[in-house]
């Protein structure tokens, strides 16, 4: 078994590029309580994305890329016992890791056909549970769990935030098709996430296209459809990513974005905190116009984002966007609100990333 203890620790990717070329990819495990930084995994000439950390905090899932395939891949968080599960030639949508650490689910384009399969991760049985064919521009895509046998997809649209959020109900069985799908959000949504207990659904509705800025608003429902209540409404500023944290605690990002050289507010730009009823909004960051805070895009689960104990965040900055080489640096701060401190920053063309929070 995995010896772990009670240091909250993150891990995150590095991915090291000359000029378009991936060289090295890495995946790192920074200690809160040491200031270490360890190496759990290197490989050459590949990229790694899509990483998350299993319910537990002993598994790593990635997606590493060579350029000729793409695998999906599991290591313990110590480094140790890498393996290679599945292997394509692209992924339409990240693969997502059940909590109960049982399914994976991905999406990949089979002869044209949109195909989600659920990889059984007890006996390599690969089970194919929903097909779109044709789809065009509005292709169904893999979000998230809900739980272990409800998926969440959302429907792209061009150019715009996806249009429609859907549950994939497993227990229907197999070979399921849009039709099968039970529609949860009907109508425009920038990001979603299922409550801690994973009873309820938070939705973030904006405006943003080619330029993004208020009105936004934030509407609570059951999980599995119903009745929207507004929590919180902005008529100025765009709320473009939330994430239910804790059993009290959302995260969201405000990021109005200016088309072209229009004027645009950008004073409230950055990662906010909140309760889950919309009270007790508190600022972690201030972005000006030339910095990026992000939350994890690849996985939702609440150590995704935020530490086991529940009081730590992390986060990505992305800034001097114009250069030929953006700076990228990592973030960790309290979710009372203190300032953060950057764990790790790079300009030379090198990209860090994400993976989510565990302990050691």
């Amino acid at each position: 078994p995995l010896a772990q203890s009670n240091h909250q620790s993150l891990i995150y990717i590095v991915n090291e590029f000359q000029k378009q070329t991936p060289t090295f990819a890495t995946l790192k495990r920074y200690d809160l309580v040491t200031g270490n930084k360890t190496e759990i995994v290197k490989l050459q000439n590949a990229s790694i994305s899509a990483a998350q950390i299993s319910a537990d905090g002993q598994l790593l899932l990635f997606v590493s890329n060579d350029g000729a395939q793409q695998k999906l891949q599991a290591i313990r968080v110590d480094g140790q016992g890498l393996q290679t599960l599945y292997c394509n030639s692209s992924f339409l949508a990240l693969p997502q890791w059940s909590s109960n650490q049982q399914l994976i689910a991905f999406e990949e384009n089979v002869s044209g056909t949109a195909v989600i399969f659920l990889l059984h991760t007890s006996n390599g049985v690969l089970e194919k549970v929903f097909l779109q064919s044709n789809a065009g521009p509005r292709t169904y895509l893999l979000r998230t769990w809900l739980d272990t046998t409800h998926l969440y997809l959302v429907r792209t649209t061009t150019d715009r935030a996806p249009d429609v959020l859907s549950i994939l109900t497993l227990t229907r069985g197999d070979n399921q098709t849009p039709s099968n799908l039970t529609q949860v959000v009907p109508s425009d949504l920038g990001s979603f996430d299922s409550s801690y207990d994973g009873t309820q659904l938070f939705v973030n509705h904006n405006t943003c296209a080619y330029s993004c800025q208020g009105p936004s608003d934030i509407t609570v429902q059951p999980a599995l459809g119903g009745t929207q209540h507004i929590i919180f409404s902005s008529a100025p500023y765009a709320v473009t990513n939330i994430c239910a944290v804790t059993t009290r605690t959302l995260l969201l990002a405000i990021a109005n974005q200016p088309f072209r050289n229009s004027q645009i507010d950008q004073s409230h730009n950055g990662l906010w905190s909140m309760h889950t009823d919309g009270t007790g909004l508190i600022r972690l960051t201030t972005d000006n116009t030339n910095i990026v805070t992000q939350l994890n895009h690849t996985s939702q689960f609440p150590w995704s984002n935020v530490s086991r104990d529940g009081t730590m965040y992390a986060a990505t900055q992305t800034s001097n966007l114009k250069n030929q080489h953006p700076t990228y640096a990592l973030i960790i701060g309290s979710l009372s609100g203190s300032a953060p401190t950057t764990i790790a920053s790079i300009s030379d063309g090198t990209t860090l990333d994400i993976a989510g929070w565990t302990t050691m």
